[in-house]
C-alpha cells in the first residue's frame, strides 16, 4: 500500500498497513486506496469542501463530533472525486494522548456493540496521497475558537503544538458497530 511514498514515510505506511490488517481481521472491511499525488489545487478544493460542510453541520459540543464530521466529509470528498477512508485511533498532542485509547480498548468497543455513552476514540481521514486529514482536532482543542485542518504523514507541528497520529483501526464499519449516534455511519 502506498509503495510510491513508502521509502520516504516508512513508519507512517507501516502503521497504516498494520491498522488495515487488524481491521480486516476484525471484519471492518476497510477500503484500500490507490495512491494519487495531490497538488496545491487538490488541497484548496478539500479546504473549500470542509468550509462548506462545517458551516452546515455545526458539530461543536456533539459527542462523537469527529466521527460525524469525517463520515460526512468522506462522502462529500467522494462526490468530488477524492477517495478517503476513516481512521480510528489516538493523537498524541504535546506528548499527551488526546483520547487515551488503545487498540485493546477499541476492540472492546467492537465487542460491546453500540455504546449508549461517549466513545473513547478519535477519527480522521486517510487520503489517497497517504496523508492523514483531520478537520476537527484543532477546533476541539481550542474549544471551537479556532478551526484548522491538520494534514500530515504521521506527525506535524502547528501553532507551537506537536501532533502525532496513531492509527489503530480503519473502515466505516467501526462506526456502524459502535456509534450511538444514528446520524453517523
Amino acid at each position: 500500500m502506498f509503495e510510491q511514498i513508502k521509502n520516504e514515510h516508512s513508519d507512517h505506511i507501516l502503521n497504516i498497513e498494520y491498522a488495515f490488517t487488524v481491521s480486516k481481521e476484525l471484519g471492518l472491511s476497510p477500503r484500500a486506496l490507490t495512491y494519487r499525488a495531490f497538488d496545491e489545487n487538490d488541497f484548496k478544493k478539500l479546504f473549500e469542501l470542509v468550509d462548506k460542510v462545517l458551516n452546515k453541520i455545526r458539530y461543536d459540543y456533539i459527542s462523537g463530533g469527529c466521527l460525524y464530521v469525517h463520515s460526512y466529509l468522506k462522502l462529500i470528498f467522494s462526490e468530488y472525486g477524492y477517495n478517503s477512508e476513516l481512521v480510528f485511533g489516538d493523537v498524541i498532542v504535546n506528548n499527551i494522548p488526546y483520547m487515551e485509547c488503545t487498540l485493546e480498548s477499541l476492540k472492546e468497543q467492537l465487542e460491546n456493540g453500540k455504546s449508549s455513552t461517549y466513545q473513547d476514540v478519535h477519527c480522521w481521514l486517510l487520503l489517497e496521497n497517504g496523508q492523514f486529514f483531520d478537520a476537527t482536532l484543532y477546533r476541539d482543542l481550542t474549544d471551537g475558537k479556532y478551526a484548522a485542518e491538520l494534514y500530515c504523514f504521521k506527525s506535524l507541528n502547528f501553532n507551537n503544538n506537536t501532533f502525532e497520529y496513531n492509527p489503530m483501526l480503519v473502515g466505516s464499519k467501526f462506526i456502524e458497530k459502535t456509534s450511538p449516534n444514528p446520524y453517523i455511519g
